[in-house]
């Protein structure tokens, strides 16, 4: 397992939830904003969201916009 998703396992418990938490986080955003997973100053990870073109101070790792990723196939 990579550091990414111990991470993200360590934070949301697995995979599935943080996928949920994401998908939430991304719906929530009014318009055309940003859900982000990001690595804040103690290495640990959380979900962050941005209006338009705002980005998080922290480092990104991922994000998704309700925009980009309304059409996304789902497995």
């Amino acid at each position: 397992m990579g550091e990414l998703a111990k991470a993200i396992d360590a934070q949301f418990g697995s995979l599935s939830t943080f996928q949920d938490k994401l998908t939430a986080a991304a719906l929530s955003v009014f318009g055309s904003g940003w859900a982000w997973l990001v690595q804040l100053p103690d290495g640990t990870v959380a979900i962050e969201t941005t209006a338009n073109q705002d980005s998080p101070l922290t480092l990104a790792i991922s994000l998704c916009s309700p925009w980009m990723c309304g059409n996304t196939p789902t497995t």
